[in-house]
């Protein structure tokens, strides 16, 4: 975690890739998943 103050950001909280290592894969070529796609923009 980090000391800054995070509560007015869009990600409250940040996961560092040592905490991701070996326990998750990460398909680097997939962005911005956590928001809806507007019509037609793909």
């Amino acid at each position: 975690f980090t000391l800054t103050n995070r509560s007015e950001m869009k990600f409250p909280v940040l996961l560092g890739r040592k905490l991701l290592r070996r326990r998750f894969l990460v398909d680097v070529s997939a962005h911005n998943l956590s928001f809806e796609l507007k019509q037609g923009s793909h």
